[in-house]
Order: structure tokens, then C-alpha cells, then sequence
């Protein structure tokens, strides 16, 4: 770590409108001599993009995560980029002024950090010898004017804050251009205006880049999405002469719509592509089955995965919220674990995870989610065998704040500030049906209740049924840890809990479970926590979580399987939600029964857009880039390999492999030790193949 390093800014005096928190991109630039090669370190606040020489080099930094209750995080990340050349070099950075997306976090002032060394130790640091300047042309995250004046270079100032950095243990991002379908030049003539729609095959977390040729004014409106809806961007560019344009925002693009208006003396030509940017995929694991819808799923899955894999994992590009969801990374993290194999993304999550918790005290915002933590944390270490990602600190905070939550009157979860998050679905306020959410992404009011952030009657049995999971897996990592005594209390109170929940929120005249108790809430109504409703709800989230966890006594798991999933309607779950549910199904030999029908549900939504995966039914106003519905692409894998961690690392496993209704299928999960292969045809035998390192039992 680097403590208290220095960073430079513009001098202010000289921009008083760029004091505050407007946005703006400053320019940095210094020439240097070497005989050596050079090594870069930078990061910035918000964010930079680094040259030598007029050549790009990379972006960054890493998002630091953050949360929407806004815990103050007291140190940032930097790059390392090795540059091979010597001489006279030129070193540029560009660096924004203020987050524009939600995963970037603020840490409250602008600035530049920059170190460049070359290998015979000499040093080149960010301090007041760079030459800087605000980009005049730069107004606004999407409108940028080439016909304003330039400014002119004065000296950086080091600023008066300073910051703990750390280097970034990612790869840098993959970057790489895509071009429209039946890509081609955009020619207008003078004077004259026009538009034009250019598609791409799939939906990319990308930047779009501009390059017009022209001999005067020419304005180019540019409005990208994913599919003509979702996630519409427009961005404004008037060029003043031939120029290439890098747009600052990344974006989810399936298609961008051109308005230009050319004011030059002679034709203008306008180009455009898009560059496509996610975290590495060093290696993947090969799926293919007799079933090409289900294919077509896999791969519609596995795409939307790659596309939110960035310096952390995305809920979407389209969103690219903060690290605040953890139900969408643990999924994306399982199927990462079978299929892609690089463990290093979703190991910084976890990490930054922890740091949240103990700068919140234990507390993320969506509640439900936290308790996701030391699950994730578990199937890491069995993924992976690495316990250095057990922070005992933050899982502590985490438990002891539940702990305080629980009642000692009925020992359920009651003063919990709210039931956030348990689906994307909105209930009747009057009876238990559902409604249709039409355009229900919304956190505003609406005719039903959302479970977003659902009253105590429809979130209390989700919530106390991830607390007892939290708790079984927290004894597990405390057994890791060698903390027998705090295991046993776990074992302990996640007992006493599950005894509660069967006792207060299972209905014996139905054989179900309700969604909670139509008891008042005992802390203050807020924002996230409406006022409790007397309807009473047979919440099927509920009951799949009582299956999955084990919470449901065994002779009563198929009877509440066949209650979810006979007629389980759009209407009440969402594909986020089908993780839990096609695990439990599996977990219960029902996979073939239901699953399987259930997976090919997604034909509905693929066959609105197949370019991404859609957060929602196809009745639902959403993105079109969202893998926390990939289910999918993680249960087809471990179904049909039957696989079984027994020692973490995939030291020793265990492998059932199945056809269930398919023909054949092949497939390999990939391991520290390389791929486990496993080619299945019905009618003969199963071939398996793994490296030598892995027991197979």
C-alpha cells in the first residue's frame, strides 16, 4: 500500500467555474527521456485514461465498490502499466472530475495520481512540473463542442489531499473494437442532414467512438441502447473539423441511432464503432447439448455474465451500480466457478464486501443481500481453496447486528430496518395474487406492493430464512478459522431459529409457508419498510428458500416443490429468483421434473431479445443485460456433471454425470488444475476426463 500519495490537479484560480463538483475532463501531460523501459503507476479520482505518445493505454482505476448507505472508504486503487519504449516520450492522462456512473465512487475531491519510473530507478512524479488544462470542448459527460477554444497549459497544483492506494491485483480490462452489421461509411452532403440506425450482433459494455471526416461545423446526435429502449443514452458532438472522438461513459449498446447535420463546404463522412470492454476470460469451459434452445440460453447467459464483468462485477451495464448487490455477484461468481475459472474478480468483490461491513458496521443496504456475504465467501473457499478471504471481522459485525435484529419474544427477525431485496415482483395489496409490474422498475409508489422492498408480511420468511443460511455457513467458516466455540453458537442459534420459523411462519392447515407475519412492525416505517398489510401470503420465495436451506422438515420438501412450481407464473418470479429455485430442485432429485421446463421458460424472453439477457419477463420494462437471471448457465453445468465438491480446490470430487431429458451433451467445468471433460450420448457410456490431481470418488 502506498500511504498518503499525492495527487495533482489543475489550478483552480483558473477555472473558477470547475471549483465545485461540475463536471469536467482535465487534461495532464508531461514529456520524459529514457533509456529505459518505463513503468506507470496511476489512478485517479474519478476516473483516467492514459496515452503515451498519442497511444492509449488502458483505463481506470478499479472501482473501489462502495454501497448506496455511502460508508466512507479511505483508500483507492492503482494501475501498473509497462511501457516498452525509450527516448523522448510524451505521457497523457485524462482525468474526469466527478463519477458519472453509480460504481464510481467520490472520494470528495479532483486529482491525479502518477508515477513513472524506468529500470535504472529514476523517477518521474505527479507534482507541479506537468503541464495541465481543463478540455474546453468537454461540457458535459454527452455534449462536447470541438468549435470551442482551446485552453492553453498552466502548471498542476498538488492537491492538499492525499489518499492510501493499493495495487490493483486484477488484469487490465480486455478492450476491443466492434463494428455495426453491414458496417459501411455515413456520407452527407454539404448543408445537408441525415440518419441513419446502425445494430450491433449482441449487446457490449462498450464506449462509442466516433470519427468524422469534415471541413467545418458538422453536428453528430448519437443515441445509443439496447435494443431501442432500454438504457438510452443521448450524446451530443459538434465537430469543427476532421477529428476521431472518444466518448468518456461506458454504456450497454445493442444499437445506436445518428442524427447529423453537416454545415461544412463539402460532403462529411462519419465512421463508427464501438469498443467493447470487460474483465478477462483466459480460459472457458466448452457446453453444448441435443437441445439447441437450451444452448441458445447457455450462450445468452454466458455473454450477459462477460459483459458485467468489469473492474467489478456489474448488475448491468446499463445500471453499473455500486457493490451493493450481492445476489446478482454470487450468482455471476457460481457460474465463473465452473465455466470460466479465473476466481480473481470475484475474490476482490468479497474482499471489498468485507470492507463494507466493517465501515457500515456490519451493514449493507440491501439487507436480505448481506447475508449473502458468508455464503459466497464458503463456495469461494470450496471453489478455490483460499481461506485468506475469510475476514472474521466483518462476518462478526455481520452476524452480531442479525443477532440484534432477532426478537426475544417469537425469535424471529423483527427489527430489521427492512425486508429489502426478495424479488422483482409486485403483490396485490388485497389477496395473494400477483400483479403484472409493466413498468414496475421503479422504486416510486405503485398499486401493489413490490418486493423490492416488500412490507413485513411478504419479506420476514426470506429474510429469516437467509439468516439461518448465513448462520449454517458462518459456522462453517468459523471451522475453517479454527473458531470451534464460534461455530457451535452459530450451529446454535441458526437451530433455534429454524425451530421459530417452522413454528411462527409455517401454515399447518395449508402445509405452507407464509411470506411473514400480518403482525405491526416494531420499527419506525421508512423509505424501504411500508406499513405491514393483514393479507396473508403463501410467498413462494418462501417456500423455495425453506427446501434449498433445509428449514422445511424432508417428507414435506416435494409437496412445497410441487406448490412452486405447478403454475408459477411470470407474474411471481422473476429469473433471478430461478437460482434458488432450479438449485433446489436439484438438491431434491426434481430437476428433471420441473427444472428443465422451467429453463426453457427463457426461450420467451430471448425470443423479445436474444442480443443479452433480460433482468425480467418479457412483460417487464428492464435492461437487456442483466446475468443475475443466468441461473442457467451455472445448474445445466452442475446438473449434468453431478458434481460435488468434497475437498476444496476440486482436490476431491465427486461426479454423477446425466442426461435427464436430453440426448447428449458434453461439457467442461474448469478447474485450478485445468478442464474436467465429460461427453455424454444416450445409449452409451459416459466419457469423463480430468486432470490427474483431482480424486474422483
Amino acid at each position: 500500500m502506498k500511504k498518503n500519495s499525492k495527487f495533482i490537479w489543475i489550478n483552480k484560480e483558473l477555472y473558477q467555474d470547475c471549483k465545485d463538483k461540475k463536471f469536467c475532463i482535465a487534461e495532464f501531460t508531461k514529456e520524459i527521456e529514457t533509456s529505459s523501459r518505463i513503468k506507470i503507476e496511476i489512478s485517479a479520482n474519478a476516473r483516467y485514461m492514459l496515452f503515451v505518445d498519442g497511444e492509449y493505454m488502458g483505463r481506470g482505476p478499479t472501482s473501489v465498490g462502495g454501497d448506496f448507505l455511502n460508508g466512507k472508504i479511505e483508500e483507492s486503487y492503482y494501475e501498473i502499466y509497462e511501457v516498452n519504449k525509450t527516448g523522448k516520450l510524451k505521457i497523457t492522462a485524462l482525468v474526469t472530475s466527478c463519477p458519472t456512473a453509480l460504481n464510481e465512487y467520490d472520494f470528495g475531491f479532483f486529482g491525479l495520481y502518477i508515477r513513472v519510473t524506468n529500470e535504472e530507478n529514476k523517477e518521474w512524479l505527479g507534482d507541479d512540473s506537468w503541464d495541465a488544462r481543463i478540455l474546453s470542448e468537454r461540457l458535459d459527460t454527452f455534449y462536447t463542442d470541438y468549435t470551442k477554444n482551446e485552453n492553453p497549459y498552466s502548471k498542476a497544483c498538488v492537491t492538499a489531499e492525499a489518499l492510501d492506494l493499493i495495487p490493483s491485483p486484477l488484469s487490465h480490462l480486455t478492450e476491443e473494437f466492434i463494428y455495426p452489421q453491414n458496417f459501411r461509411k455515413i456520407t452527407v452532403e454539404s448543408g445537408k442532414s441525415g440518419k441513419e440506425c446502425l445494430f450491433f450482433d449482441k449487446i457490449y459494455s462498450a464506449y462509442p467512438q466516433i470519427t468524422v471526416k469534415c471541413d467545418g461545423k458538422c453536428t453528430l446526435k448519437m443515441t445509443s441502447s439496447e435494443e431501442g429502449k432500454a438504457g438510452r443514452i443521448t450524446e451530443t458532438v459538434i465537430f469543427d473539423k476532421s477529428r476521431t472522438h472518444l466518448c468518456p461513459r461506458m454504456r450497454s449498446i445493442g444499437q445506436i441511432e445518428l442524427e447529423i447535420i453537416n454545415e461544412g463546404k463539402t460532403e462529411a463522412t462519419v465512421e463508427l464503432c464501438i469498443k467493447y470492454v470487460r474483465y478477462p476470460v483466459y480460459t472457458e469451459g466448452y457446453f453444448d447439448c441435443s437441445d439447441e434452445l437450451i444452448n441458445k440460453i447457455y450462450n445468452v447467459c454466458m455473454h450477459s455474465l462477460k459483459i458485467c464483468r468489469q473492474t467489478i462485477h456489474l448488475d448491468s451495464p446499463t445500471h453499473q451500480e455500486p457493490l451493493a448487490c450481492t445476489g446478482d455477484y454470487y450468482i455471476q461468481s457460481m457460474i465463473e466457478y465452473l465455466s470460466l475459472g479465473d476466481p480473481t474478480l470475484a475474490e476482490l468483490d468479497i474482499i471489498r464486501t468485507a470492507k463494507l461491513l466493517k465501515v457500515q458496521n456490519g451493514r449493507l443496504f440491501h439487507t436480505t443481500y448481506s447475508l449473502i456475504y458468508p455464503w459466497w465467501v464458503f463456495d469461494h473457499y470450496m471453489h478455490t481453496g483460499n481461506k485468506d478471504v475469510i475476514d472474521l471481522e466483518a462476518l462478526g459485525l455481520l452476524l452480531n447486528r442479525f443477532d440484534k435484529y432477532v426478537s426475544s419474544e417469537n425469535g424471529l427477525v423483527e427489527y430489521a430496518p427492512d425486508y429489502m431485496f426478495v424479488d422483482w415482483v409486485v403483490a396485490s395489496c388485497e389477496k395473494d395474487e400477483f400483479l403484472d409490474g409493466g413498468n414496475m422498475m421503479s422504486h416510486g409508489k405503485m398499486e401493489g406492493f413490490s418486493l423490492h422492498h416488500p412490507p413485513k408480511a411478504l419479506g420476514q420468511s426470506v429474510l429469516c430464512m437467509f439468516y439461518y443460511n448465513a448462520l449454517v455457513k458462518s459456522a462453517e467458516l468459523y471451522k475453517i478459522a479454527n473458531c470451534e466455540k464460534s461455530a457451535e453458537e452459530c450451529l446454535r442459534k441458526a437451530e433455534n431459529l429454524k425451530n421459530n420459523i417452522n413454528k411462527h411462519l409455517f401454515d399447518k392447515s395449508k402445509g405452507l409457508y407464509v411470506g411473514g407475519l400480518n403482525t405491526d412492525n416494531l420499527v419506525s416505517e421508512n423509505e424501504w419498510l411500508p406499513e405491514n398489510t393483514k393479507t396473508v401470503y403463501y410467498l413462494k420465495q418462501a417456500n423455495t428458500l425453506a427446501v434449498l436451506f433445509g428449514i422445511a422438515p424432508k417428507e414435506l420438501r416435494r409437496d412445497l416443490i410441487e406448490y412452486v412450481c405447478k403454475d408459477l407464473t411470470k407474474l411471481e418470479m422473476q429469473p433471478y429468483f430461478y437460482f434458488y429455485l432450479l438449485n433446489a430442485l436439484y438438491n431434491e432429485s426434481l430437476l428433471e421434473e420441473y427444472g428443465f421446463a422451467l429453463i426453457r421458460r427463457y426461450e420467451s424472453i430471448i425470443n423479445k431479445c436474444d442480443k443479452g439477457l433480460s433482468e425480467a419477463w418479457e412483460n417487464m420494462d428492464c435492461d437487456y443485460s442483466h446475468s443475475w437471471g443466468a441461473a442457467p448457465a451455472y445448474v445445466l453445468k452442475k446438473a449434468l456433471s453431478g458434481i460435488e465438491i468434497i475437498e476444496p480446490a476440486f482436490k476431491k470430487i465427486k461426479l454423477k454425470p446425466q442426461l435427464f431429458d436430453l440426448e447428449k451433451a458434453e461439457l467442461e467445468i474448469v478447474t485450478p488444475y485445468g478442464k474436467i471433460q465429460i461427453s455424454m450420448k444416450k445409449g452409451e457410456d459416459v466419457s469423463i476426463k480430468a486432470p490427474r490431481e483431482i480424486e474422483i470418488i
